[in-house]
């Protein structure tokens, strides 16, 4: 296959990094652009993707979309600077979970949210799929942390792209729930703004596991300070408490059964309803399942694991009947022309 124009005239970056396991697209750029001194936005620019750009305000924008599709030529491009693999590259994207998760499977979604087989209508991801995080992320700290390797000492440990997906919201292996928000500044940890896929692309100083907020967002971004707290220092006792030990083991096998579902070599076939359903269907259906759960809040309070978490659902579920409703579309206008 013949290289895109330009592509042999690329620069290959001087060092890169092997991905690591489940590790998010936006993960690894921070890794990397941390490892050769540059913001993460120079880099990606650096890479040749063409969905990066530079506007007027100088201001250097990593659109959401890259962390979602690349088309060929931008896949080329990254691949041949960064030294990746195409399958390892695909590996940092989200479509790929699709295998496993329903909300990001073509085959179980409606119609036109994909716009041919190979490109994610990004659009449609980050409006109408509240089954992604696409403007937020969370993390464990202790998964951070890293595995006590040379490099992930150095660079710390993956940002996972299952911490993009609502049913991921603990940590079973280091009994941690998920965070969303800086231990420090109380702001998302990776605070974007519209659809950066990084905050602060330029800001070359900031660790991959340092909170890249900007506590006064009234000021410029480009000169107000980052939040800076170590993200991995978070205490324990700054997270969601629950007084029955039977809550707590009750959550957390539960998101060991969905992780088990999530897992690459876990089960194709699962049951769903009383019936067996392909995995990806099983998260669909568990959309229905939550959406008519809090339609009829309290019909299935008896059916809580314990009546803590009972009460944990009765708060959300008068949230969400208190929640602004958006606007209903009006009908088009039906009446006849008048005759001219």
């Amino acid at each position: 296959m013949a290289e895109p124009p330009g592509l042999s005239a690329m620069r290959l970056l001087p060092r890169s990094l092997d991905p690591l396991e489940d590790e998010s697209l936006p993960g690894f750029l921070l890794r990397l652009s941390y490892r050769l001194s540059i913001g993460p936005g120079p880099l990606v620019l650096h890479t040749g993707l063409p969905s990066s750009r530079k506007d007027r305000t100088t201001l250097i924008r990593i659109p959401l979309s890259c962390a979602v599709s690349l088309s060929e030529p931008d896949i080329a491009a990254f691949c041949r600077s960064t030294r990746l693999s195409r399958q390892e590259t695909a590996g940092l994207l989200l479509p790929s979970l699709g295998s496993r998760y329903g909300p990001l499977n073509p085959n179980y979604r409606g119609r036109n949210v994909y716009r041919s087989r190979d490109t994610f209508s990004t659009g449609r991801l980050h409006h109408n799929n509240p089954w992604v995080l696409t403007t937020r992320t969370q993390y464990c700290p202790d998964c951070l942390a890293g595995d006590g390797s040379e490099i992930q000492q150095h660079l710390g440990g993956a940002w996972r792209r299952l911490w993009w997906l609502p049913p991921v919201f603990c940590c079973p292996r280091h009994e941690r729930f998920l965070r969303r928000h800086c231990h420090h500044c109380g702001e998302p940890a990776q605070n974007r703004h519209s659809n950066d896929l990084i905050a602060r692309p330029r800001d070359s100083e900031l660790h991959p596991l340092q909170c890249r907020a900007t506590p006064q967002p009234g000021k410029l971004r480009a000169v107000s300070p980052a939040c800076g707290a170590d993200l991995i220092q978070a205490p324990r006792d700054s997270e969601p408490t629950l007084k029955d030990p039977r809550s707590r083991d009750a959550l957390f096998a539960l998101q060991r059964k969905y992780l088990s579902f999530l897992s690459p070599d876990g089960p194709g076939q699962v049951s769903s309803v009383g019936w067996i359903t392909p995995t990806p269907q099983y998260f669909q259906d568990l959309r229905g399942v939550v959406a008519l759960i809090f339609m009829t809040w309290p019909e299935a309070r008896p059916h809580s694991a314990t009546s803590e978490l009972a009460q944990v659902i009765d708060v959300e579920a008068e949230r969400r009947r208190l929640a602004p409703r958006p606007p209903t579309p009006s009908p088009r206008c039906t009446r006849p022309r008048s005759a001219v």
